[in-house]
């Protein structure tokens, strides 16, 4: 998990100390009842587009970018 989220999802924040896993909740609608009560969030956001490609470089535009002019 430490990879995915990238912290060691086990380390207590308070201790530094190591917590256990006592449970792992499947039944979506415990997981949305917990979302809920906890005032997050329980639907999953909509898709939206990607973003269009970048324009092509113009090689032979004036490249103020880098000092040219």
């Amino acid at each position: 998990m430490a990879r995915s989220f990238g912290f060691d999802v086990l380390a207590c924040p308070r201790c530094a100390g190591r917590m256990t896993l006592v449970a792992l909740i499947r039944d979506a609608a415990v997981v949305a009842r917990i979302l809920r009560h906890l005032h997050v969030p329980d639907a999953v956001p909509v898709m939206r587009p990607a973003r269009e490609p970048p324009l092509p470089l113009d090689v032979d535009a004036d490249p103020v970018w880098a000092g040219g002019g």
